[in-house]
């Protein structure tokens, strides 16, 4: 007998409500996984990470950040992007003479990735019309 088989056989032996946690687990732990070995660029933006005075933003992490200024109506890689060490500060002026808008006119976002990928703005995983933050591979 195929060891397939006598796992099949061992899972029916199980009782109704074990057979139903070990279900839900393999529905919604195992395509998380899958997801995160396939597309790990998806999972790669950095939550806080940033301290800012006066545009200057300094990376507060204990890791190296690539940091993008987007246009948010713009698909792809951000036109200008710093990779900051822990510690190290940059002034967004900086950023090849760019004129940076503020936050309130939703005209600039502030795009964080994890090294190496690349800060853009990606279609949603909902919509392929909506973008949002993300990043892209190297």
């Amino acid at each position: 007998m195929s060891a397939l088989k006598q796992m099949w056989k061992r899972f029916e032996a199980l009782p109704g409500y074990a057979r139903l946690v070990i279900f839900l687990l393999v529905v919604t732990v195992v395509p998380y996984f899958l997801s995160t070995l396939i597309q790990p660029h998806r999972y790669a933006q950095v939550s806080g990470c940033l301290d800012t005075v006066d545009r200057t933003y300094t990376n507060t992490c204990d890791r190296p950040i690539n940091l993008g200024v987007c246009w948010s109506g713009t698909r792809g890689a951000c036109g200008q992007t710093a990779t900051l060490a822990a510690g190290q500060s940059r002034l967004i002026d900086t950023f090849e003479g760019e004129r940076f808008a503020t936050s309130e006119t939703g005209a600039w976002v502030l795009v964080k990735c994890e090294v190496p990928f690349r800060p853009a703005m990606v279609s949603s995983s909902s919509s392929n019309v909506r973008l949002e933050r993300g990043c892209m591979q190297p």
